[in-house]
């Protein structure tokens, strides 16, 4: 069975306002971490640099202890990209691209999102977002995740700013839970759910590939397109493949219709979504 879905991970009606573990900045013209990943070579690289920043709130002790646990994921925004659907910019599409680490040895963390708020090239708020999903992460594990959302302008303006800037801030979505033993839950690890056969047909604004599971679990995954634009890594559409079972394989196909004009290379990395 296969699902697509559209980039932007669903905002739900919960109360996002526990246990804040970091927060962080990115702009569209400012050098980010190039994290590199695994892709196929595509088109030429893009001038649009982005930078990012994440800080951990989470108490460290004077001791280190013998094993990591109980902390918040590193969250840093790697790419951060204005798609103007109308001329006067009235209407946009902005992507954003996240590297999100599980420093935590032994623990999957999940039940996370992330509160995001826009800024035009002036410096002016034009979105607030406050609950945008996290994926649930295995210890250790480090996943890309690639999230887009409409930004509407201001209509008595005859023209309105390209959104240049992001900043985030991770929050939990529930009191307890957020930390639970690996072993116990068997998260799939990204490096388990294995993404093979990437192909661009011809003429076809889309990616296609095949996911495999090779972990323990029966999952939801979200694979997520990325790109990578010199030194940035630049968010694309993502799609869901429902039920994976373990030792499962399941094709996909990605909407590419609004990728970056020019880029290096691309890679699509999975997630896991929920468990069964």
């Amino acid at each position: 069975m296969r699902k697509r879905i559209p980039c932007a991970i669903l905002s739900v009606a919960l109360v996002c306002a526990l246990l804040v573990g970091c927060s962080g900045e990115a702009s569209s013209n400012s050098q980010a971490p190039s994290n590199a990943a695994s892709s196929s070579n595509s088109s030429s690289a893009s001038s649009a640099e982005s930078e990012s920043e994440a800080t951990s709130d989470s108490a460290s002790s004077s001791e280190a202890p013998d094993v990591v646990k109980d902390q918040m994921p590193i969250v840093t925004c790697t790419g951060v990209r204005s798609v103007s659907m109308t001329k006067d910019n009235m209407q946009q599409e902005v992507y954003t691209c996240f590297q999100i680490k599980n420093p935590n040895e032994k623990q999957t963390v999940r039940s996370l999102c992330l509160e995001l708020t826009f800024y035009d090239a002036n410096g002016n708020t034009v979105k607030t977002e406050t609950m945008v999903l996290l994926p649930t992460i295995a210890a250790k594990d480090t996943v890309w995740v690639s999230h887009s959302t409409n930004v509407w302008g201001d209509s008595s303006k005859e023209k309105n700013e390209r959104v240049t800037r992001v900043s985030y801030k991770l929050n939990s979505v529930v009191s307890n839970a957020v930390f639970v033993d690996q072993e116990e839950i068997q998260t799939p690890s990204s490096s388990e759910l294995v993404v093979s056969n990437l192909s661009r047909p011809n003429g076809a604004n889309k990616i296609t590939g095949i996911v495999t599971n090779k972990g323990k679990r029966k999952v939801t995954v979200i694979l997520s397109s990325v790109y990578k634009c010199g030194s940035t890594m630049e968010a694309g559409n993502s799609a869901a493949v429902d039920y994976l079972a373990p030792g499962e394989s399941m094709a996909f196909e990605i909407d590419a219709s609004n990728e970056p004009e020019k880029y290096d290379s691309y890679g699509v990395y999975p997630q896991v979504n929920a468990l069964w």
